[in-house]
């Protein structure tokens, strides 16, 4: 029987010795024990993981005593191994090995701080790894019943190891140590299944349940359901649906959201039956309302021909060409996806992600133990020589110069000089730089096949609002507007889209459906919300500009986005060929088009570009001074106006008091010839300047 904790001996701490390991510095501390740093008598480094005061009971040595049982059973490189366990007194401790690095749930609160810029590619390696742990341990008919962020270690290079099998469930009679407590609720409330929580029986599917909330969490920083209790927890996972991933964060892929969203389904005939299910949802992008490659049958064409192709002495290059947002990702994975349902052999991986070739050998099966020694691209090499195969590398400008070194001698050996049927296929933007290199065949001495993917038709357009969700009337008005407007690029389309639902413009229901919350006639002439993305890239293309075409450009956003250049000369206090010039170089960079009225000349805004954006990014005392600029221009008979439009001027340049009669005054112009919208609106900018022209002196008219 245990001792009281009063009563009880002192733990083992720093400095002393556990069996044969020296303890070091604490590596953590857990609700059940503490984690210290140790070194074995070969001065090995170790972790030692030690029961604390007051979790010496019988049932809590049971349940430790079960977690040393489970690993030592159990060997995959994303499951902590264990090396022996033992008693120092009274406390049982186990020591395993030691990660470099810290858990999940710190990663998380550290991208919470200081976001990656890669942070997709970091939680897709993390999961998979998580993914293949639990394949591993319910192929041995374990269930871990307790994942969650703590229990998942990340090494420095961003691999995950799962760890503390403390309340692991296995088959009856696996082990002598059975847990007691019969009925008791086993596993962390924020993470626990629902079959979990009513009792129910649980198979592996409650691990998968407990994984979607593990991503839920690293796509989001928050927890699929919230709650202030554990009582509150335990209702909310057995009632409440989780919100879409994209609502809290428009930036988290379609893919990685529908997959968590059926991951934490609540019945879990709705969930994926394995863990191998997942990985292969995850590569094929089943679960992806994007991942039809519209408008891009020709392209696909193309790559399916180099696919069928392949043979002896017809290995060779394909590159997919395109910039951010072009599709290429979801074309190569349609490619991947067809290839395997059509018995090719193709491996497919990200050129950001970790350990890129150990990633692609691992989907190569070995024909034997010539396949399995040496290298990963050693291992390459010889598990696809005789055999065609097709490796598949996405973003080809995000790999390091080591990675591209060893892609470049894996082409030249196998395809230029030997003559293997190995077709590599590499999608890239179209930046010089070492990936463009490589592209162009210069360091393989292979002819590239390339496919450069061009902006999507209007109807590839309207198929593609319709696979996220739009639907009748606001999607066909939707993507005629896109296609005006020129945001024909699949990325653009769906950051226009997600900008829209953050805004409320649209709203999405329980099946995933998008419905239109504004009036359709908004939708067809209002301006839409950019994504904030698209306007930093805008505002970083206006400081590109030479400071008299920005001039020329913010007095033009003034005057509403149209004007001629006689107009223009005379507010900017610039010659008509200044003007000129200023035109031209607007025009290049996209941001005017040059047109005629009869014989005058006129510029005018380029429909690409919204007026509403661009004249919010105009300084405020800059916008001031054009609006005075131009009252006082129209005052003086340049170009045609009315009363109202002055006063419209000058309340935008803070003339309130000189502004005021000439709003009253067109109100009632408006007021006179039926127009009474307008009048409206007129009378409304009157009441919110009259306090600040009743600040000044009003003129005497008033």
């Amino acid at each position: 029987m245990p001792h009281p904790l009063s009563e009880a001996p002192p733990p083992p701490l720093t400095g002393d010795r556990v069996g044969r390991y020296l303890l070091g510095e604490v590596l953590g501390v857990g609700g059940m024990a503490t984690v210290y740093a140790a070194t074995d008598g070969d001065g090995g480094s170790v972790a030692v993981k030690v029961l604390h005061p007051g979790k010496t009971d019988d049932e809590e040595a049971r349940r430790f005593r079960r977690e040393f049982l489970t690993l030592r059973a159990l060997r995959h490189p994303a499951i902590v191994e264990v090396h022996e366990a033992g008693r120092a007194g009274e406390y049982p401790w186990i020591a395993m090995e030691r990660i470099p690095g810290t858990d999940l749930e710190t990663v998380i609160q550290r991208w919470s701080r200081h976001p990656p810029a890669d942070r997709v590619a970091l939680v897709e390696t993390i999961f998979r790894d998580i993914c293949g742990a639990l394949a591993h341990i319910h192929g041995a008919g374990l269930i871990h019943r307790d994942l969650k962020p703590s229990n998942v270690l990340i090494t420095l290079d961003h691999r995950a190891k799962l760890t503390d099998f403390g309340v692991v469930k296995a088959p009856f009679g696996q082990f002598h140590t059975q847990l007691t407590a019969v009925g008791s609720l086993v596993g962390t409330a924020a993470y626990m299944s629902p079959e979990q929580i009513s009792g129910d029986p649980v198979d592996g599917r409650s691990d998968l349940y407990s994984l979607g909330a593990v991503l839920y969490v690293m796509l989001t920083g928050q927890r699929p359901i919230v709650a202030d209790t554990v009582a509150g927890y335990l209702t909310r996972h057995l009632h409440e649906a989780p919100r879409d991933p994209r609502e809290l964060d428009p930036r988290v892929p379609a893919r990685l959201s529908s997959l968590c969203l059926r991951l934490l389904a609540k019945d879990p005939a709705q969930r994926y039956a394995t863990a191998d299910q997942v990985l292969a949802a995850l590569d094929s992008h089943e679960d992806d309302p994007t991942h039809e490659a519209h408008g891009r049958a020709a392209e696909l064409a193309t790559l399916q021909e180099s696919l069928a192709e392949l043979g002896p002495g017809r290995g060779g290059l394909v590159v997919v060409a395109g910039p951010p947002g072009s599709g290429r990702t979801t074309l190569i994975r349609k490619l991947v996806k067809e290839g395997r349902a059509a018995g090719h052999g193709i491996s497919l991986s990200s050129a950001a992600r970790p350990q890129l070739f150990e990633h692609l050998c691992a989907q190569i099966p070995s024909l034997g133990p010539r396949g399995t020694d040496g290298t990963p691209l050693e291992r390459i090499a010889a598990r696809t020589h005789g055999r065609p195969w097709t490796i598949v590398i996405d973003d080809l400008e995000r790999a390091e110069p080591a990675t591209l070194d060893q892609l470049t001698r894996l082409a030249r050996q196998q395809v230029a000089i030997e003559g293997d049927a190995l077709l590599v296929v590499v999608s890239t933007d179209d930046r010089p730089g070492p990936a463009s290199t490589f592209a162009s065949g210069a360091t393989t001495g292979l002819r590239p096949t390339t496919i450069r993917l061009t902006e999507l038709s209007r109807d590839a357009i309207l198929r593609l609002l319709r696979d996220l969700g739009l639907g009748g009337a606001a999607c066909t008005a939707l993507a005629r507007r896109f296609g005006t407007e020129g945001i024909r690029w699949p990325g653009a389309v769906q950051e226009r889209l997600q900008a829209l639902v953050r805004e409320g413009w649209l709203q999405r229901d329980l099946r995933g459906a998008l419905h239109l919350a504004r009036s359709l006639d908004e939708l067809r002439d209002a301006e839409l919300p950019v994504p904030t993305r698209a306007r930093d890239a805008i505002a970083a293309a206006l400081e590109a500009l030479a400071d008299p075409a920005r001039h020329v450009l913010d007095t033009l956003l003034v005057l509403g986005g149209e004007s001629d250049p006689a107009t223009l000369a005379e507010i900017t206090a610039q010659t008509p060929a200044a003007i000129d010039r200023a035109g031209r170089h607007l025009t290049r960079a996209g941001f005017v088009e040059q047109d005629t009225v009869g014989l005058h000349p006129l510029l005018r805004l380029h429909p690409a570009h919204t007026l509403g954006v661009l004249y919010g990014l105009v300084p405020d005392t800059e916008r001031a001074t054009l609006h005075l600029r131009v009252a006082r221009a129209l005052q003086a008979g340049r170009g045609r106006s009315s009363v109202a439009d002055i006063g419209m001027h000058l309340v935008q340049a803070g003339e309130h008091a000189e502004a005021l009669p000439l709003l009253l005054k067109g109100a009632t112009v408006h007021i006179r010839a039926g127009r009474l919208p307008e009048a409206r609106a007129l009378l409304d900018a009157a009441e919110r300047s009259r306090p600040a022209a009743e600040a000044g002196q009003l003129p005497a008219a008033v």
